[in-house]
């Protein structure tokens, strides 16, 4: 059991082919894949995030939010939307805000890698405590009009 979870840890954090992940663990491809599907499930409902309601109910000292890119194989059909300009690959981005206090995370919203990381937190449209201070990246520029209480490095 142990070495299953840490099979879908591994194919989580590094992303390699089945394939791959057989000769690692010594194991067939089709039965990685059959374990990994297995035991994500499990994980997944294991670490639970708190509700969207959360953020705006319970208010926090400091919010972080942040986007970060993991690259994808190439898909076969609409490769535009996946292709990330600035890192030249395909990739998914995940938005994660998280307490500056606690360091828990406390939302993750994906999306495909050609979007903008402040286009991600619009069209998220997650509710935030209007007395939360959010920090934010100088991607996030403009992030003012839609939470009054955020800060962002000024752009050169």
């Amino acid at each position: 059991m142990q070495d299953c979870i840490l099979l879908a840890l591994y194919y989580i954090r590094h992303y390699p082919t089945f394939q791959v992940l057989g000769n690692v663990f010594g194991i067939q491809e089709s039965y990685c894949h059959k374990v990994y599907s297995r035991y994500v499930r499990i994980i997944a409902n294991v670490e639970k995030l708190p509700s969207r309601l959360d953020l705006i109910d319970n208010k926090r000292e400091t919010l972080i939010v942040d986007v970060s890119e993991q690259p994808i194989e190439r898909p076969v059909k609409h490769q535009k939307q996946y292709y990330s300009g600035k890192k030249k690959r395909h990739t998914i981005k995940a938005q994660i805000i998280a307490c500056a206090t606690t360091g828990k995370v406390l939302s993750v919203v994906c999306a495909k890698g050609k979007k903008h990381d402040f286009s991600v937190f619009k069209e998220s449209r997650l509710p935030i405590h209007p007395n939360s201070k959010l920090l934010a990246d100088s991607g996030y520029q403009g992030l003012k009009k839609h939470h009054e209480n955020s800060m962002t490095p000024i752009k050169k």
